[in-house]
């Protein structure tokens, strides 16, 4: 099987948010011990023979998948009913790629003997199965929507990569028998396919659906790569000019294709898109510092500033407008922040160590992140609301990692002893109650 490097392209500040959305400065600067939050920590692998393992993808009814990194090369699905499963077509290597909202996981396994790479999906239901190919070596899914929709890339009898659909009903159609090299990244939960088109001229992006066909959505400048995309497929990514510098573009069926425009620099880079459109990244200022921006429309880029540093990076936004990401102090340092129109940009603090951040919000409003702790203790994770501020989160052992959050709250990452792959493990944390700390 081809290296998963090769095949995934193909593939403490206690906070009180009013009425109005604003941040303010509301209480006691300590975190509360774990005991306090109202979570619970899951070693996912716990049970198995594995002795690492991390999670990449999580749905919003708590279907978790995941790559298990030794003593085997092979990714694991895990539910409440089903406990881990490692995902493999008979092969000695596999990948997963995504999981649908309703939990349904794709990705890629070498067959037996190795010697092809599949595609599968995985249900809590009825297990793995094969979903086929275009006759070439190598299947590649990239997104699964929760009618089971799943696209990707799959090598043609011919040696070219072609973007696929592919149901359980219908197989397998390829997006674009004429020949293009294609690759579909994306399916809507209304069918919306995201993919690009790579020919000497370059790399573009295109639409598809059922009922218009296979269509470019436009160009800006140089190459373009589709970044993030929420569920109403409203789009955003990013554009490579020639002279080195680099833009951001939205994309809709309504709106037609957008430039985000700059901070005053030569780059600006998305890194989430809110179900609302609203687009949030890290943009070059003409000064030439990186820092945080938020877009909602036409002439509403906007520099999100720092908190007393030099610079900041945007990594989530939420229905509300809310943004949580990094930023450098006048120290320094890195400290998780939230940012709303209204209150503008706030520290979030830290759990008693130097450094925080801040990587993903829901729509109720709670964040959850990274923080390191006192006395070089180590870096546990963290959940911050409106009610009970920043709350540190129980851990394995010293260094926490959050890659990824349900809608309910949950999220998961892995957990560790030490900073090395040999002793880091897939967690899952939950509340007591869905929506955030009890």
């Amino acid at each position: 099987m081809k290296p998963k490097s090769m095949i995934a392209p193909m593939v403490i500040l206690s906070l009180a948010i009013g009425a109005e959305g604003r941040v303010t400065a509301a209480g006691d600067q300590t975190a509360k011990p774990a005991k306090q939050g109202g979570y619970s920590v899951t070693q996912l692998d716990a049970g198995t023979d594995l002795a690492a393992s991390v999670v990449h993808h999580m749905s919003d009814n708590g279907v978790v998948a995941g790559d298990a990194l030794s003593p085997v090369d092979q990714s694991f699905a895990w539910s409440a009913q089903t406990g881990l499963v490692l995902l493999t077509l008979g092969g000695s290597q596999s990948i997963a790629t995504a999981v649908s909202p309703n939990g349904i996981v794709t990705g890629a396994s070498d067959t037996t003997g190795d010697a092809a790479v599949r595609g599968f999906v995985w249900t809590v239901a009825g297990g793995i199965a094969e979903i086929g190919n275009l006759g070439g070596e190598f299947t590649v899914p990239q997104s699964v929507n929760s009618s089971g929709v799943v696209v990707g890339d799959s090598m043609t009898s011919d040696g070219r990569g072609h973007a696929f659909v592919w149901t359980a009903a219908g197989g397998m159609l390829d997006l674009d028998p004429a020949g293009n090299d294609t690759s579909a990244r994306w399916v809507t939960e209304n069918g919306l396919v995201i993919g690009t088109i790579s020919t000497e001229m370059g790399r573009s992006v295109f639409a598809w659906s059922s009922t218009t066909g296979l269509s470019s959505i436009g160009a800006l400048s140089g190459d373009m790569q589709p970044d993030y995309i929420n569920q109403h497929g409203a789009l955003t990514g990013t554009y490579y000019n020639g002279d080195g510098s680099a833009g951001t573009f939205f994309w809709s069926r309504a709106t037609g294709l957008m430039d985000v425009g700059t901070l005053g620099g030569d780059e600006i880079y998305p890194t989430a898109i809110s179900e609302s459109g609203t687009i949030v990244g890290s943009g070059e200022t003409a000064t030439g510092e990186m820092h945080a921006f938020v877009w909602s429309g036409p002439g509403t880029l906007r520099d999100l500033g720092t908190l007393g540093g030099d610079s900041s990076l945007a990594y989530a936004v939420n229905g509300s407008g809310l943004v949580v990401g990094r930023s450098t102090t006048a120290g320094g340092w890195e400290h998780a922040f939230a940012w709303t129109a209204v209150g503008g940009m706030v520290d979030l603090g830290t759990l008693g160590g130097p450094g925080s951040a801040a990587k993903f919000v829901n729509d109720a409003g709670t964040i959850v992140g990274t923080s390191d702790r006192p006395g070089h203790q180590g870096q546990h994770a963290f959940v911050w609301t409106a009610a009970d501020g920043m709350v540190e989160m129980p851990s394995l052992g010293r260094l926490d990692s959050v890659w990824t959050m349900s809608a309910n709250g949950s999220f998961a990452g892995f957990s560790s002893g030490k900073k090395s792959v040999e002793d880091q493990h897939a967690v899952l944390w939950a509340p007591a109650a869905p929506g955030g700390v009890q």
